[in-house]
């Protein structure tokens, strides 16, 4: 709340902006399943207790944008159409290499032991030079 303020640079915000929810946004009173999606003016009651519904107590005006599909639908901005598709769905050969490398990175690189001493060179246990 205090970058909303203006602690930063002295000068207050002049609209919070809210990308989906989260426990320290929305906070934990379920009043803020009652906010709608978009342009909130400032109001005293059933906006929660998180940082959005300070702002909004303390006068700020806010734009929620939470369950980004329905508020594009309800805009008339096309969803489905804007995602990219990278391979054709159903490639084998694309399913086939991904498995492949996968195995090729998980035999070459050991980062990871499940038991003390497992996959340490002879050359690194205790007391040797560049031990670990």
């Amino acid at each position: 709340m205090a970058l909303i303020r203006g602690a930063a640079d002295g000068r207050p915000a002049k609209l919070v902006v809210n990308v989906g929810g989260n426990n320290a946004n929305l906070g934990d009173d379920l009043n803020f399943l009652k906010l709608p999606s978009g342009l909130i003016l400032p109001r005293q009651e059933g906006v929660g207790n998180g940082v959005l519904g300070l702002a909004l107590r303390e006068g700020y005006p806010a734009l929620h944008l939470l369950n980004l599909r329905a508020l594009a639908d309800r805009c008339g901005i096309a969803w489905e159409a804007r995602r990219p598709d990278f391979l054709p769905r159903g490639g084998m050969m694309a399913n086939v290499t991904g498995l492949l490398l996968f195995v090729l990175v998980l035999a070459t690189h050991r980062r990871w032991t499940w038991a003390e001493g497992d996959a340490i060179p002879e050359g690194k246990k205790e007391g040797g030079a560049g031990s670990l």
